[in-house]
Formats: structure tokens, sequence, C-alpha cells
């Protein structure tokens, strides 16, 4: 991962030589999703067994994408940041374009650590694009995750034109980076990153012009990707009641 090497996120990058031998056969060797989708959707998310997406790209290839390339091939957010569910424009996509999470596929990514170091590298490439810098500090609370601190990069206003548009589908977009780290058990980064774009949005406000009533959708799918039970979607209903077992008490 090229692009990696020289970055502040490179301490949290292990490419498969980092790992013991050991290691790479256990991961390897550990049962995977019996849908076909999925499987290979656990094998490009593992820095070890490092397969390549439906297109044939990489993880750390669509990582090292610039902004505008990341905007010529908008298929990359279902497999950086997979949901148990598919919604909006993007329910017409097929399960290989857009694999969705089922419950043996959520347990299997959920539990590797593997698939969380790279869930983390995705959260700082994406929010980069977004203007944000991300920074992981182990959590003061015992039965937490990790924090994350996320800052705004700074520059001039214009860089928010592209995504701040009324009609924009990055409101999903960001929804969909929220729900799928809580899915995948950050949910502590999870809400950081839904306050990150919530401040961000009223610090410069980015939607003074907006009709009250779009801005409250955005803003509470936004909350609701962070914050609901997890069986609830980001636009409210329930796709896969399944999740309601795995709720925190």
């Amino acid at each position: 991962m090229s692009y990696y090497r020289g970055s502040l996120a490179s301490k949290y990058y292990n490419s498969i030589i980092d790992y013991p031998y050991s290691t790479q056969e256990k991961v390897k060797n550990r049962p995977k999703p019996s849908n076909p989708a999925l499987r290979r959707l656990v094998e490009f998310y593992h820095p070890v067994i490092y397969n390549a997406d439906w297109q044939g790209r990489y993880f750390d290839q669509i990582l090292s994408l610039e902004d505008d390339e990341l905007d010529k091939v908008p298929d990359f957010i279902g497999w950086l940041f997979p949901c148990p569910e598919r919604i909006g424009a993007r329910s017409l996509s097929s399960d290989f374009s857009e694999p969705v999470m089922d419950e043996e596929t959520f347990i299997y990514m959920r539990q590797d650590e593997g698939v969380g170091q790279n869930l983390k590298l995705a959260i700082m490439r994406i929010l980069r694009y977004y203007s944000l810098s991300v920074q992981y500090n182990p959590s003061k609370w015992e039965a937490a995750t990790e924090i994350a601190t996320i800052n705004d990069i700074g520059g001039s206003p214009e860089r928010f034109n592209y995504w701040t548009n009324m009609y924009s589908h990055h409101y999903q977009r960001i929804a969909r980076i929220i729900r799928s780290t809580r899915i995948l058990g950050y949910e502590d980064i999870a809400v950081d990153i839904m306050n990150a774009f919530l401040a961000l949005a009223k610090d410069h406000e980015l939607f003074k012009d907006w009709p009250q009533e779009m801005v409250t959708t955005v803003t509470e799918s936004w909350t609701r990707a962070a914050t609901s039970k997890l069986e609830v979607a980001w636009d409210g209903k329930v796709y896969s009641s399944w999740l309601a077992k795995y709720n925190m008490p």
C-alpha cells in the first residue's frame, strides 16, 4: 500500500508479510461465508487473504486512488463500507457490485482484527476525501473500543461544493460510512464520525440555503446510523431483523 507507507496511516497498516505464518494459515483456513459474493467481500477486506473486488481492484489500490478518481468509481463504497441492507438508488445493484451483509458475514467481519484494521484505514481515506483528518486513540472506558479524533483539514469553502449540493448522493454515503463502522463493531468511532460531520455542517453553514425539512432528514439519518438499534437502518426501516439480538444491553 504505497500511499499509506509514507503517511500518518502507516502505523495502522500491516501487509500480509507483517503477519506470522501461523496467523496467515489460521486466517486462510477459517470458514468463510457460504454466499459467493460475501465470501469475496471478506477476502477483499482481509489483509491476510488479500483478494480483489468484483472489478479486479484490491483494497489498497482503492484507498490509493486520488479524490477525482474516486468520483469516477462510485461502486467502491459498498465494498469499503458494507452494510446489511441496500437503500435508495443502490437497491438495484447486484450482490457482487454491492454486497449486502448476512448474519454469517456480520459475525466473521465483526470478530476479525484484520478486518477492523482495514476498516480504520478506509475511514481515514474516505474522511480525507471529505476534508477531515483522523487519528485513533485508546478509549478511557474499559468497555469501549478505540475513539477517533477527527478534525477539519481546513481550506477554502469551495472544497465542499462537490458534495453539499441539495440533491447529492453523498448524504446517504456518509450515513453508510457511519452505519458500516458501527455494524463492524466500532460503535464509538461511528459516533465520532457522526459528530464530525454534524460539526462540519454547522461550522461552515453547509445547509444554510436548504429547506429545514431536508436538513432534518439528512442529520437524522446520520444520527440514526450511529445511535439507533442495530436492526434500524439510517432511513428508519428494518431490513435485517436478525441484528436485534446483537444490540448492547
